[in-house]
């Protein structure tokens, strides 16, 4: 999972070694999240990481995905971002 360019990917791949500077770029997340909203931690926590961590081996149902828009949306209220 990584952040590039306004999108969250749930299947991207990082480098194998940290001077690769190959994309981290998927084909399946999340776009128009910002870099703010997704660095945004409480309680030591980054809340976009930490949410989609906590599902990593479970298909995202319909209403899972909403839910994490939501939780896109309220952090960028918060953020003002």
């Amino acid at each position: 999972m990584a952040w590039s360019d306004g999108t969250v990917w749930i299947d991207a791949v990082k480098p194998r070694k940290a001077t690769e500077s190959e994309s981290m770029a998927g084909t399946i997340g999340f776009h128009g999240v910002s870099e703010d909203v997704w660095n945004f931690h409480i309680g030591g926590y980054q809340v976009c990481e930490k949410w989609l961590k906590d599902r990593r081996s479970r298909t995202l149902s319909d209403e899972n995905i909403t839910h994490y828009g939501r939780i896109v949306i309220a952090i960028q209220v918060t953020t003002g971002s």
